[in-house]
Formats: C-alpha cells, structure tokens, sequence
C-alpha cells in the first residue's frame, strides 16, 4: 500500500482508494460428496437448475465459511492500521478507504462485525461465485468455465448477481458485473454480451432501483478478448435503465497497476451518456 502511494504521488494523481477484499469464504479441495449425481437415472453430466441458480458438477475447489483454522476473512484491524500509516506517510495523496464484500447478502452478520469498526468510505459488492452442489465455487475455478458449458454457468453467474442486487446488503456499487468474463474460454468460444442480454438488463434494471452505482474495471488495462467490466455495451444497457452513476476501478493487486486503463474506461462511460464531476473521486453522474 505504502509502494502503491508512492506510485500516485510520482504520477501526480491526486488520490488513490483501498477497497480490500473481504470474503467471508476460505478456499479448500472439493470433497467428493460435492460430485453430483442424478436423483433418479440418467447420467452424471452437469446439469443447471434454473429456479435455484444452481449449477451442479466437479470437483473444483469451493469456498467454505471461514474459520479459525481456515481464514478467509479480511483483518480490518491491521487494514485500519495499514490506513492510517499510508495518511501518515504521504499527508498530500487523499487516501480513501474502502471494501470489496463478497457475497455480502449471504453472511449479514460477518459483514455487520466489519462495519463496525470504522466508517468506510466505499463500499463494493461482489459476486465471485456459484453454487455447486450446496458449495460456493469462484467463477475462476480451473475448468468450472469449460467450452461446453461456460454459457450455462455464466447465466447462472448472473441470476446470481441479480439475487444480491435485490438484497439490502450493505453496498454502494457493483463491481464487476460479468466477473465471469475474465475466465471464458475465448480461444474456443465466442463472447458475445447479446447472447446474455436478458440477463444482463434484469439486473441492471434492479441495480438502478435499488439506487446503487455500476463500477467499470478496467481490468488492469487487459486487452481483448478480456477487457474492461462491463464493455460498452452493457454500459450503455445501463444508461438505458435509468442507472445514475458509474465508479472506476483498475483492480490493481500492484503498484505498478494502478490506474491502468482508467483513461479508457473514462472514454467508455463518456460515450455511454456519464459525465465527470469537479472531485475526481466522485462518482460519474448520468447526463
């Protein structure tokens, strides 16, 4: 964080925000009762329930609730700590602080313990995962995307975004909303955002209900076939909706990433009908 700071006052930005991930899941190996198996003939292919937004198969690693010996959860007290020492170090640089909750609506009170401490000043939501046979398995799992049946479980990656979009956990902006993006099989498959279209308006129609921003993330500055998330036309789906207001992220894990691609991912929102405020950390407004 203090090389990240570093980094922004040597580029002359004007502020940088932390928004830490905080999963309340731990990663394991899938044990074998998470294989599916038909409840009645037929044969062990994967299958998708539509009404539970389940997709069943495996094994992959899954997600597990964290726990003392297997921690998954965010230290917000060394994070604060961390704050605190960047404020300290370079008093010039705005630093913001914020989080990145993972499935938030599915572990309330985890997320009630983290807010507690200190005000955040962002607050993201995310969905990562889905469920496989009663577990959680992130989009990035190795094969969980394989050519054969990435369409299904994509849709399946949405139904469940549109679930925590219509809950009341506790975020301000969405981020990434086609996370699943970044793990498609391009080389085998095409990506085509309209084949998902129905999807993608439902929950943005619900995003902007609920009153919540959509965040562009330019991914690191990664380039086609991965690209920013969402690309424009799923930006402009949300202007269409009636969504008010975009944030930015680039997603940097380093130094060396931050802000990659935001330049970009300006022009984007600009051509989707948002406009830039006098602070540049305020969220773009629709024009």
């Amino acid at each position: 964080m203090l090389a990240t700071c570093r980094q922004a006052v040597e580029w002359g930005l004007p502020a940088v925000a932390f928004t830490e991930h905080a999963d309340f899941t731990a990663w394991m190996a899938a044990p074998a009762a998470t294989l599916w198996r038909p409840a009645t003939g037929g044969s062990s292919k994967d299958a998708v329930d539509p009404h539970a937004g389940h997709v069943a198969g495996g094994p992959w690693p899954v997600r597990v609730t964290a726990s003392p010996i297997r921690r998954g959860e965010l230290d917000i007290r060394g994070y604060w700590k961390a704050i605190d020492r960047c404020r300290a170090a370079f008093p010039g640089l705005r630093i913001e602080s914020g989080v990145e909750l993972g499935e938030p609506h599915l572990f309330p009170e985890q997320v009630a313990r983290l807010l507690a401490r200190r005000p955040l000043d962002r607050l993201l939501g995310s969905q990562h995962s889905i469920e496989v046979d009663g577990e959680l398995v992130d989009m990035s799992a190795p094969g969980l995307l394989s050519p054969e049946h990435a369409e299904a479980r994509f849709r399946v990656h949405l139904a469940a975004t549109l679930v925590l979009v219509e809950s009341s956990a506790p975020f301000a902006i969405l981020t990434h909303i086609d996370y699943g993006k970044r793990f498609w099989p391009h080389a085998q498959v095409r990506f085509d955002e309209r084949d998902f279209e129905d999807e993608y308006r439902a929950v943005l129609r619900a995003l902007a209900r609920s009153g919540r921003a959509l965040e562009i993330n330019s991914s690191r500055d990664m380039g086609p076939p991965r690209g920013p998330s969402p690309g424009p036309l799923p930006l402009r789906w949300w202007h269409e909706a009636g969504g008010g207001a975009v944030s930015f992220g680039s997603d940097a894990h380093r130094p060396g990433h931050l802000a990659a691609g935001l330049a970009g991912a300006a022009a984007m929102a600009e051509a989707a009908g948002f406009r830039r405020g006098s602070d540049p950390l305020q969220l773009w407004l629709r024009g």
